[in-house]
């Protein structure tokens, strides 16, 4: 057995996501076009997915990738038998190399005599993966949960924002896991030839991302325009500018900063320039029906109102899992990228939400302090060495969450 039937093997068993370091190095630093050629000779477009995927960061891929798309198309095409409804490869199923758990379920259907059925079943689900792949470069679960992101955007704003041919199309996509297996071959003899459809798909993507951060960008509490939250009262009181929300409706991006790294001026430029958030700073979404934020126990929590929203990255409706944002590398997180309205990012919020933004060149400035119930000594002294106005918030009058859970298992990409 040669190395690469051995990284083939691998990727076809449950060890490919302990092993990823050994494959990255072996298909980019052994690639040639030796090894292109060995490449192209596999007929099962998930491992060949898997080591394009790979490769794809590291080297120009773009003819493997038209390469890839005419074994996909082959196969679609020419290699099913319609009347069993299975590739017809797959009846030498002993030498195909199948992923683990497919692995395990033809092992089964031999001692139960009911491979034909089991062949059925995979047959229809590879080939709407095929169909996919093909079309967006992308698993069928990725492709699910974008999707799922534009369409639930666009029905909440009920605006048509993308071409509704593309979105027809799409929906089409989403459909095939409800169609026979003929269906999805008609539909993919009807379609194969459309252009640059991975292209497309981002781009109305990107289309709807700009309009719903635009959107969170609008609906921010502007304190230069909120002349009548001035509280005249407690501005006599602290002589200094207090504005008061008491129950008021309003819309809030934050950020907290702890203590031991922003008491004094020179602390504070030290944590905003720091290594730790050298490209983004965190910030949650608060409103009048959630006021729960990162890190709120201690510390100065600061508005901002002037956002660039192309500077926006990232928005989740938990915590984004950006402890991954360590000095030189970039942002890094699990949690997939959602797409909100105002008022969906907090229906969602069960207890803090999370937006990424990238700092940019000067840093992002804030436009007040909040504080919560009191004004603080330190707070005060804080709010007047960088000449911010304070935002005052009655907790009361607000809903704010008492603990965090776990919503990992939220069902954000079920349509």
């Amino acid at each position: 057995m040669t190395k690469f039937d051995d990284m083939l093997n691998i990727l076809a068993s449950r060890e490919a996501k302990y092993q990823k370091k050994e494959l990255e190095n072996y298909f980019i630093n052994n690639y040639s076009s030796e090894l292109q050629k060995e490449i192209l000779k596999i007929k099962n477009p998930s491992i060949y997915s898997s080591i394009t995927s790979i490769m794809q960061y590291k080297i120009d891929i773009s003819e493997i990738d038209e390469k890839r798309n005419k074994i996909i198309q082959d196969i679609i095409l020419n290699k099913v038998d319609l009347e069993k409804e299975i590739f017809t490869f797959f009846t030498n199923y002993n030498s195909i190399p199948f992923m683990e758990v497919e692995k395990e379920k033809i092992e089964s259907a031999i001692k139960s005599n009911e491979v034909d059925k089991v062949l059925k079943e995979i047959s229809k689900d590879w080939l709407t993966k095929y169909i996919i792949y093909y079309f967006f470069h992308d698993s069928f679960y990725n492709y699910l949960v974008n999707l799922n992101q534009m369409l639930r955007y666009l029905r909440n704003i009920k605006i048509d924002l993308i071409n509704q041919e593309h979105l027809s199309f799409y929906l089409e996509c989403y459909n095939l896991t409800k169609m026979s297996f003929a269906d999805k071959i008609n539909f993919f003899k009807n379609n194969y030839l459309r252009k640059d459809i991975t292209a497309i798909f981002y781009d109305d993507i990107s289309i709807i991302k700009q309009h719903s951060y635009q959107n969170l960008v609008n609906s921010l509490l502007n304190i230069r325009q909120a002349n009548d939250l001035k509280n005249t009262k407690l501005t006599n009181k602290y002589q200094y500018p207090i504005y008061y929300l008491n129950g008021e409706k309003f819309n809030a991006l934050i950020r907290h900063i702890s203590f031991n790294n922003g008491r004094s001026k020179e602390e504070y430029q030290k944590y905003v320039n720091s290594q730790k958030e050298k490209d983004y700073y965190s910030f949650s979404y608060i409103s009048d029906k959630n006021i729960s934020i990162i890190g709120n126990t201690s510390g100065f929590t600061l508005l901002y109102g002037n956002i660039n929203p192309n500077y926006i990255t990232h928005v989740y409706h938990d915590d984004a899992g950006s402890s991954y944002l360590l000095k030189e590398k970039h942002f890094i997180t699990n949690k997939y990228n959602e797409i909100h309205t105002p008022e969906s990012l907090i229906m969602d919020t069960k207890y803090y939400n999370e937006i990424v933004i990238k700092k940019g060149q000067n840093g992002i400035e804030p436009s007040a302090l909040v504080c919560f119930d009191e004004v603080k000594k330190e707070e005060l002294q804080f709010a007047k060495e960088y000449h911010l106005p304070i935002v005052l918030i009655n907790s009361k009058k607000y809903y704010q969450s008492t603990g965090y859970t776990d919503f990992d298992d939220y069902d954000t990409y079920s349509l």
